[in-house]
C-alpha cells in the first residue's frame, strides 16, 4: 500500500491591535480606519500555505491585547501581533506578553520598512509582533514569518528564489544585510532541526526549545 508524506498546514492566530481600528463593513466616524492588516496578512498566510485564524481587534489595553493574545495560543501553530511594538504611548504588546509571562527574544530589526518587530515563544508557539504600518507589516511578514510557515509545512528551501538586481546609485549598508537579517530570522524562529514529516497524517511543526536571546 502506498503512503505519502504530508504536514498539516500551520494554523496562526492574527492578533490586531489599536482602538483606532473598525471592521471594513463597518461606518466609517473619525478618528478610525479600516482594519486593512486583518484581511491582507490573511490572505498572505492563505498564500504562504497557513490556514489564518483572525481575533476580534484588541483596542490599546494591555489585558484586552493579553486576553486576545492568549486566545490566540490556545488553537495557534504561530501567532502574530500587528501594531503596538514601536515605543509610543499606547504600544502595549510587550507589556500584555510580560502579563502572560513571556519573555520577548528579539526585538527591532535593522531594515525599512518594519523596523520595530518582535519575536517571542510561548512554549512551543512562535509569535512574531508585527508593524502597525500596512505596508511595513506585509513586508515583515514576507521576510520573518512566511519562511517560518514554509518550515513548519517541511519545505526545505524556505525563501524565495534570490532575483539579481543592479544598484544605480551606492548603498549606505552592508550588501549582505537583508540576506543576513532573513537567515537570522529564521533560526530563532525554529531553533531546532525542522521535524521530520509523518505518514499520512499531521505532526507537531516543532519540538520545545528556547531560540536565542539577542537583539540585532
Amino acid at each position: 500500500m502506498a503512503t505519502v508524506s504530508v504536514h498539516r498546514r500551520p494554523r496562526v492566530a492574527v492578533v490586531t491591535t489599536g482602538s483606532e481600528l473598525r471592521p471594513v463593513d463597518a461606518p466609517p466616524e473619525p478618528g478610525t480606519i479600516v482594519n486593512s492588516n486583518a484581511y491582507a496578512l490573511a490572505a498572505q498566510i492563505t498564500r504562504a500555505g497557513g490556514q489564518p485564524i483572525v481575533l476580534d481587534t484588541a483596542h490599546d489595553d494591555v489585558d484586552a491585547i493579553a486576553a486576545r493574545i492568549q486566545a490566540g495560543l490556545a488553537n495557534a501553530d504561530a501567532l502574530v501581533t500587528v501594531g503596538g511594538v514601536s515605543v509610543g504611548e499606547h504600544d502595549l504588546v510587550h507589556a500584555a506578553l510580560g502579563k502572560l509571562g513571556i519573555e520577548v527574544a528579539l526585538w527591532k530589526v535593522a531594515m525599512k520598512p518594519g523596523k520595530p518587530l518582535t519575536f517571542a515563544l510561548a512554549g512551543a508557539v512562535p509569535i512574531v509582533g508585527l508593524p502597525g504600518n500596512p505596508v511595513s507589516a506585509s513586508v515583515a511578514f514576507e521576510v520573518f514569518v512566511r519562511p517560518g510557515l514554509r518550515i513548519q509545512l517541511g519545505d526545505r528551501r524556505p525563501f524565495p528564489a534570490p532575483v539579481p538586481a543592479e544598484l544605480t546609485a551606492p548603498s549606505r549598508g552592508s550588501p549582505a544585510a537583508p540576506s543576513s537579517c532573513a537567515q537570522r530570522s529564521l533560526q530563532c524562529w525554529t531553533a531546532r532541526t525542522p521535524p521530520r514529516p509523518s505518514r499520512s497524517r499531521a505532526r507537531e511543526p516543532f519540538r520545545r526549545s528556547r531560540p536565542p536571546t539577542r537583539s540585532w
